[in-house]
């Protein structure tokens, strides 16, 4: 038979006689959230009578209006989705979650019922931009900094055995062969930007912000242990205070010691920020 999928051409339909169930498998929600926006209907998982094609257990993206945040997986044969089911029993699982605003700031990741995938599957979400992968299980928000000029941001959402994931991030080269302190994104900016770090090993590293004058006015990690990877961290163009600085050129320093306390980096850049 043929499973009648409302909205998608019969002759793309798949044929199949299996049974359907309602019970088995798993599915999950995002949260996501830009200033007063969310979207809280993106949802992914897996059911034994799915497919890992578009089916009846898909659903298409609606339009958004008016000030919005708006998350969807990219399907290269059926196109934006907000809700993807695949075929349950697979050791490796990946959607390409797009999340797309009008907001500008600082926006927000959360897989609220996360413990409704089973406990043997990591879930891993990856920002192919700033090559930090973020494991869900151990924190709980992801953020990232939006220019609310509607461009989407892309992440790969990873779910799958621990060896899996990780074969697919050595394929994709995530891991850092050197230390480095990356070009603040945006700058110029306002009202927030990404200072991005890459570890070649553990390290402590220490994190600050200074005004032309030489003089610290935030510091955003002091002597802070981190591990091996890619990290980022976002200011929001205020002082430690909490007090919102003036348009102008800040200068942003980082310091990496080693574990046994020696200096084995530090860098110094340049960002401006403008109102």
């Amino acid at each position: 038979k043929i499973n009648t999928i409302i909205g998608f051409p019969e002759e793309n339909q798949v044929e199949t006689d299996i049974p359907v169930k309602e019970t088995d498998g798993w599915k999950v929600a995002l949260e996501i959230a830009a200033g007063n926006e969310k979207d809280l209907v993106t949802s992914f998982g897996v059911h034994p009578n799915a497919l890992n094609v578009y089916d009846r257990h898909d659903f298409h993206e609606p339009p958004v209006i008016g000030d919005y945040i708006s998350a969807y997986f990219k399907n290269a044969d059926a196109g934006n989705l907000n809700q993807d089911i695949r075929t349950e029993g697979e050791e490796f699982y990946t959607w390409s979650l797009a999340i797309q605003t009008n907001q500008a700031g600082i926006s927000e990741v959360v897989i609220p019922d996360i413990n409704k995938i089973p406990f043997e599957h990591s879930v891993k979400l990856f920002d192919p931009v700033t090559r930090i992968v973020y494991d869900m299980r151990n924190q709980s928000t992801v953020q990232f900094v939006s220019q609310g000029k509607e461009n989407p941001q892309y992440f790969e959402l990873m779910v799958g055995k621990d060896k899996s994931i990780n074969n697919e991030l050595e394929k994709l080269g995530v891991v850092p062969n050197k230390f480095e302190l990356a070009q603040n994104i945006p700058n110029p900016f306002n009202p927030v930007t990404n200072i991005l770090i890459s570890l070649k090993e553990d390290a402590n590293i220490t994190l600050r912000v200074f005004n032309l004058l030489g003089e610290e006015i935030n510091s955003m990690a002091m002597n802070q242990p981190m591990s091996k990877g890619n990290h980022r961290f976002i200011w929001s163009g205020k002082a430690d205070n909490g007090q919102p600085l003036p348009s102008g050129i800040y200068l942003y320093r980082l310091e990496v010691l080693s574990n046994n306390g020696s200096p084995v980096y530090q860098n110094t850049k340049k960002m401006i920020l403008m109102k």
